[in-house]
């Protein structure tokens, strides 16, 4: 990934007009700069619909051709989108900075583009057609995916309200992960198994949660594992998770949005809210203190975990990066906006791991290859869906050079009950 970034979209609520939204696009070659209105809100509205005809659009099992009409789909339903968010002028901008950044494929060094913007003004920027539109369709997959803002740069976000900037080495030679799963899951137990075949060379927390635990009693332990990011024996030793990883359901309420849950069990009995986390940690400050801040990286490789719902107040990016409390934020959060298949889910999370922890890639370019390798190696554009929430520079100080993937095949899509 290249180093300094090259183009730079701000979004801040525009001060003449309520629920308008103020745009701002600065090309950083030359500091050229255009403005654009819209709502937030209603694109938000209008990219739920189109994420998830995108999502059905991809079989299990995608032919070359069954990816590539999708791909046209989502261009085709989100160029005007593109073209209301960023303006006529923004998408020149744009376009022209792409074209001077960019080199199709995998294997190259993606440009960065930042992103700045609250999480009420969130928008998922990867799935954005932004160059070489008018090429035609007669083109490769590769060519194709390259047109989307998620195959063709590294997007970081910053949002003005979380504490930061975090620190972008991540210090351990043998990395400390968390592991929490419903391993009534197919992909779940494929995690478990990358997980569990590297316990050489990684230090694994879990499975969790244990038989047994359910009800409020679930939902108390989940949240004091994410508020110590410990094991209560060993609290305070300086052994706290790194990376805290869930492969597990999420249950996003359109109803009020502090419902939202985590849930590790085909039943109820293993899930906790939003709503019930914070009573949890606010438990865990007035009885014990301020956290240690930031906690670790979280990986939430369940369906919609990032999705951020019009005006919604609360979300799982927004519990994890403290942008609404500073008094609990992680060194950042990474999630899907869609009901994605299941074993899909787990071989990206397996690909981004073997880059980020074995190869040491940062973890925007680890990010940026998995999705490239699910597309060349299994016609797969679903990689377009994971949203990150912490710098791409994030790196590792050693290699974890013995680190394998666990050589399990794709499979079935993962539930929503």
């Amino acid at each position: 990934m290249q180093k300094l970034p090259v183009l730079r979209i701000e979004v801040r609520p525009d001060g003449e007009a309520t629920n308008v939204n103020a745009l701002a696009i600065t090309n950083l070659f030359d500091e050229r700069k255009v403005t654009q209105k819209f709502r937030v809100d209603e694109v938000r509205q209008h990219l739920l619909s189109v994420i998830e005809a995108f999502r059905r659009a991809v079989p299990l099992q995608p032919t070359q051709q069954q990816a590539a009409d999708a791909l046209r789909l989502l261009q085709q339903q989100l160029s005007g989108t593109a073209a209301q968010v960023f303006g006529l002028a923004g998408l020149a901008v744009i376009g022209d900075v792409l074209r001077k950044a960019c080199r199709p494929g995998p294997n190259r060094s993606p440009p960065l583009i930042v992103v700045d913007s609250s999480l009420d003004d969130f928008l998922p920027v990867e799935v954005f057609p932004l160059q070489n539109l008018v090429a035609g369709d007669d083109v490769s997959l590769e060519q194709l995916a390259n047109r989307f803002a998620g195959f063709c740069c590294v997007v970081q976000r910053e949002v003005p309200d979380a504490p930061g900037p975090h620190p972008e080495i991540m210090e351990a030679s043998r990395p400390r992960i968390r592991f929490f799963c419903d391993s009534t899951l197919a992909g779940a137990r494929k995690e478990s198994a990358f997980f569990e075949a590297n316990g050489n060379v990684l230090t694994v927390k879990g499975p969790w949660p244990p038989s047994g635990l359910a009800g409020k009693k679930f939902a108390a332990e989940l949240a004091r594992l994410l508020w110590h990011a410990a094991d209560s024996q060993t609290r305070g030793k300086n052994v706290q998770d790194q990376i805290q990883h869930f492969a597990c359901h999420c249950e996003i309420s359109d109803v009020l949005s502090f419902y939202s849950a985590l849930r590790m069990s085909r039943d109820n009995q293993c899930q906790a809210s939003i709503l019930e986390l914070k009573g949890a940690f606010a438990t865990l400050f007035l009885s014990g203190g301020p956290r240690q801040n930031p906690g670790p990286l979280v990986f939430m490789n369940a369906c919609e975990s990032s999705l951020v719902l019009p005006m919604a107040s609360s979300s799982f990016p927004s519990l994890f990066i403290g942008d609404r409390e500073p008094m609990f934020h992680n060194l950042g959060f990474i999630g899907t906006e869609a009901n994605l298949p299941d074993t899909f889910a787990a071989e990206f999370a397996e690909s981004f791991y073997l880059h980020f922890l074995r190869d040491g890639l940062d973890l925007g370019n680890a990010m940026h290859q998995a999705k490239w390798k699910m597309l060349e190696e299994h016609r797969n554009p679903l990689g377009l869906l994971y949203s990150v929430f912490a710098s791409p520079r994030l790196h590792v100080t050693e290699c974890v050079a013995g680190l394998q993937p666990a050589g399990q095949r794709l499979g079935r899509r993962r539930r929503k009950k």
